[in-house]
């Protein structure tokens, strides 16, 4: 991949390096946005501003760090990419794992991570999960 900029030409040998996943950046960057500079997107309309603040009021930005304070009072960091990493560990960890996804979910929250899709992320995993489908319940 070549750029050109001001009449330099850079080469990129490895084109991953600019690629960016959109999936991964969307969930809260309007949360940062609004805490960290006060900017609310100019296409929101005056109902989601009203409750992009609102929301606001459950997060903390911290250094380059997003924290949620969830409703039992503990404070847990906002995970944004390395969701599967934090499942993984939490479901198949070597003192006791393969755990259904509410127990999955409790570990996660546990280790204070948090994500909006926490629960519905640790079913999908458990039900991915091959020696789970394997063992099945127990009787």
């Amino acid at each position: 991949m070549l750029l050109q900029v001001w009449g330099l030409t850079y080469s990129f040998p490895n084109e991953q390096l600019l690629e960016l996943s959109l999936k991964e950046v969307l969930w809260f960057v309007d949360f940062e946005n609004f805490l960290v500079s006060g900017i609310i997107p100019d296409e929101f309309s005056s109902n989601l501003r009203k409750k992009l603040k609102i929301d606001c009021h459950d997060y903390y930005w911290d250094e380059s760090y997003l924290f949620r304070i969830c409703t039992d009072g503990v404070i847990r960091r906002c995970v944004l990419g390395e969701k599967g990493d934090v499942l993984g560990a939490c479901h198949s960890s070597s003192y006791g794992g393969h755990d259904g996804g509410a127990r999955t979910m409790a570990d996660v929250l546990r280790w204070g991570f948090y994500w909006p899709t926490l629960y519905k992320d640790a079913s999908d995993l458990v039900k991915r999960c091959d020696e789970c489908q394997r063992a099945g319940g127990i009787l």
